[in-house]
C-alpha cells in the first residue's frame, strides 16, 4: 500500500481512481494544505477498538496518520483536523484546547477533544503527586442514535500526541498494517465516502427528526436545533456484503453483493474506488472473500 507524496497524486488525483486508508488521505490533504500555504505538520494517534463509553479503552499502536495545521502567521494557534476519520465523516477543524466541539456531519453529531492521561502511564504530575500527567489528547464522536433525538451514543475514537511524525514513521507502521492478519483490512474490505446532501434532503432529515439536538461547547448541554447553519453530508458505507447510505441517525441499504464482480462494480460507483478486474484474485483465501 504505497503512502509516498508522488503515488498518492498520480493514484487520487491524476488517475482519480480513489481507494486509501488515513496515511494516504490525510497525507495528501496535509500536502495540499501546505501547498495552499498553511503551516501543517502530521502526528499519529492510537485507535480505540474498545466499546462506547463509560466502557474502559482499548488503544492499537500509532497506526492513525492525523493533521495539524497553524492558521495564523502571528502565533501558533492550533488546529486539529482529520480528513479520513471521525464517525460518520472527516472531521472538522477543532481548536486544539481541552473540552472544544464542533459540528459533524449533521446536527446530529459533535466532535471533541479532551485531554487526558493514560491509567498505565508511569509520569506523574509532580514528584509529590501519583495522579498521572495529562499528556495526550483523546477524540470523542457524540451521535444521536434514535429518531426522536433522546439517545446519545458517545464514542472515543482514538487518542493522539502533538508530537511531529516523520516519513520513516508512517512507512513502519503503514507496513503493520498491511501485513497484519489481524487487522480490520483483513477481515473486511472496507468503503466509506462522504456525500452532500441535497436541499431537499436536507429539509426532510429535518422534517423526519423533530428533535435535532446542538452541543453546546462551554455548557456540554444540547438544546433544539430549528434550521440548518451550513450545509451537511451524508456517507456511503461498506460493510460486510452490503452498502449502506447514512445520513445522521437514519440508514437504508442500497446495494447487496453477491460476487466479487459485484464488489468491484459497487466500490466504483459509491466510492470512487478501481478495481481492475485482473487483480480480483488477490482478495481469493482471506475471510471478506465470496464463495469461500
Amino acid at each position: 500500500m504505497p503512502i509516498s507524496p508522488s503515488y498518492l497524486y498520480e493514484r487520487m488525483v491524476k488517475r482519480a481512481e480513489g481507494g486509501h486508508y488515513c496515511f494516504g488521505n490525510n497525507g495528501l490533504f496535509a500536502e495540499m494544505l501546505k501547498g495552499l500555504g498553511y503551516r501543517t505538520y502530521t502526528g499519529a494517534g492510537r485507535i480505540n477498538v474498545g466499546p462506547s463509553l463509560p466502557a474502559p479503552p482499548s488503544f492499537l499502536a500509532f497506526v492513525h496518520k492525523v493533521i495539524f495545521v497553524q492558521p495564523s502567521q502571528d502565533d501558533n494557534t492550533t488546529y486539529f483536523l482529520d480528513a479520513s476519520s471521525g464517525g460518520s465523516c472527516m472531521t472538522r477543524p477543532i481548536l486544539l484546547e481541552d473540552g472544544e466541539w464542533v459540528e459533524g456531519a449533521t446536527p446530529s453529531e459533535w466532535h471533541g477533544l479532551v485531554k487526558s492521561a493514560r491509567g498505565e502511564s508511569s509520569l506523574a504530575t509532580s514528584l509529590k503527586d501519583e495522579e498521572a500527567a495529562k499528556i495526550e489528547w483523546r477524540l470523542l464522536v457524540k451521535h444521536v442514535k434514535s429518531p426522536d433525538g433522546n439517545e446519545i451514543d458517545t464514542k472515543l475514537l482514538y487518542s493522539f500526541i502533538t508530537d511531529e511524525f516523520h516519513t520513516a514513521d508512517y512507512e513502519f507502521a503503514n507496513y503493520g498494517v498491511y501485513t497484519s492478519t489481524n487487522d480490520i483490512f483483513w477481515h473486511s474490505i472496507v468503503g466509506s465516502r462522504c456525500f452532500w446532501l441535497s436541499p431537499q434532503e436536507e429539509k426532510e432529515m429535518v422534517d423526519q427528526l423533530q428533535n435535532w439536538r446542538k452541543l453546546n461547547s462551554a455548557t456540554n448541554s444540547v438544546t433544539l436545533v430549528k434550521e440548518l447553519p451550513s450545509r451537511y453530508l451524508g456517507r456511503y458505507s461498506m460493510e460486510g456484503r452490503v452498502v449502506k447510505r447514512h445520513i445522521g441517525p437514519r440508514t437504508t441499504i442500497v446495494c447487496e453483493m453477491k460476487s466479487e464482480l459485484d464488489r468491484r462494480d459497487a466500490l466504483q460507483k459509491f466510492f470512487g474506488v478501481v478495481v481492475r478486474e485482473e487483480d480480483l484474485h488477490w482478495v481469493k483465501g482471506r475471510p471478506p472473500a465470496f464463495n469461500q
